[in-house]
């Protein structure tokens, strides 16, 4: 069971990296491919063996060599003295490997390698709704993830999700953002109420497997959540919380 599943989201992640069977988009956006090589070319230009600039030591050996358990073994030894555990291509903190790894059943003794990063990202796409959700909402989504992409919407609109949190600020103008995302300079900022998106309160995104909130970081004020209540109780949608910049979480 667990290899089948696993076996179907590298599926994914292969060839074009196109929709999933069945899935029709409600906007039409880049492939899968293209929306992954923007975001890393964004947050890790070095690409799949990249670690966060800040980490205390350096991996053992290159991240595309070592197991997904050395990986997060890793990223556990440096957590207490680190400011950030982001690694690989997508800068995935320690808290966001344990709750995939465990979503997606995936075997640790896997390597961390470029097919692996790609299959845990397209994931992290499917949640923000990919090729199902209007075009601001995804875009909004992704914003929450990494840190460098601008919001679309909201009070935020044109500056990081994160902004100011740990020195973080939004690396590509949020123009650009939009014309890679739809092709066109034009297309207005609306989410598919037709305004703004209240990005003051809670955005919630649900998928089968967990809920991601977001909610700015003004009007947040509750602690960081553990990492053991991140994965997916029985049968009830998990919620992936993040109070402070994801980058800068542990």
């Amino acid at each position: 069971m667990a290899a089948r599943r696993l076996t179907a989201i590298l599926a994914a992640a292969g060839g074009g990296l196109g929709l999933a069977a069945g899935a029709g988009p409600a906007t039409a956006l880049p492939d899968r491919a293209a929306i992954l090589e923007y975001v890393a070319r964004i947050e890790a230009p070095a690409g799949y063996n990249t670690v966060h600039s800040m980490a205390p030591e350096p991996t053992p050996k290159p991240l595309v060599e070592m197991r997904l358990a050395e990986v997060l073994d890793w990223q556990k030894h440096i957590r207490p003295h680190a400011v950030s555990t982001a690694v690989g291509r997508y800068q995935f903190i320690h808290a966001t490997l344990v709750r995939l790894t465990a979503a997606l059943m995936i075997d640790t003794d896997r390597l961390f390698d470029a097919r692996l990063q790609d299959a845990l990202a397209n994931r992290l796409l499917d949640e923000c709704g990919y090729g199902q959700r209007p075009v601001v909402a995804f875009a909004n989504c992704l914003a929450g993830i990494w840190a460098a992409l601008p919001m679309v919407a909201g009070p935020r609109a044109g500056r990081s999700a994160w902004h100011g949190a740990a020195g973080n600020r939004a690396l590509v103008t949020r123009t650009e953002y939009m014309r890679f995302l739809t092709g066109s300079d034009e297309r207005p900022i609306e989410d598919e109420r037709g305004g703004d998106l209240d990005l003051a309160g809670e955005m919630a995104i649900t998928t089968p497997h967990a809920a991601i909130r977001f909610r700015s970081a003004e009007r947040w004020t509750e602690p960081p959540v553990s990492e053991d209540r991140d994965e997916t109780g029985a049968g009830e949608p998990a919620a992936i919380r993040f109070p402070v910049d994801p980058y800068r979480m542990r």
